[in-house]
């Protein structure tokens, strides 16, 4: 590098710089493991008993986690939305609302995990038959 004078200026790296260099690398690598961590936990299918509970309009239906189908729901006054459950996740794939947020929201596989289309008053979510134990009952 060169500064105003013509002068050839050679840059050091610094104590601090390899600190901090090293410091957010460690934090890079915890936030790695920490989504590996929850990537394992989340593995599609890995609740027993698993269901999906789909209110559309008020009325209620259940289809279980762990087999694959497709199906068009369609509301009262005619919108519709295109629901895929396949390798123990469901999503919403195709619908008709102005937002289309579950749409975008992905898939979920997870118990208590929900999608709603609020336009289509439809809410999905996964259920489960076990009992589970929060951290705070434990």
């Amino acid at each position: 590098m060169a500064d105003s004078s013509g002068k050839q200026t050679v840059r050091t790296v610094k104590k601090a710089d390899i600190i901090l260099i090293a410091v957010l690398a460690a934090v890079l690598a915890i936030c790695a493991l920490f989504l590996a961590g929850r990537q394992m936990l989340a593995l599609p299918g890995s609740r027993n008993g698993a269901q999906v509970e789909i209110t559309l309009e008020g009325e209620t239906s259940l289809y279980p986690l762990d087999q694959d189908t497709q199906f068009t729901l369609t509301t009262k006054e005619g919108g519709t939305n295109t629901i895929v459950i396949k390798d123990g996740e469901v999503r919403v794939t195709e619908a008709d609302c102005p937002d289309r947020i579950c749409v975008t929201m992905g898939s979920i596989s997870r118990t208590g995990q929900t999608i709603v289309c609020m336009p289509h008053q439809l809410v999905i979510r996964i259920i489960s038959n076990d009992q589970e134990i929060d951290g705070v009952a434990q």
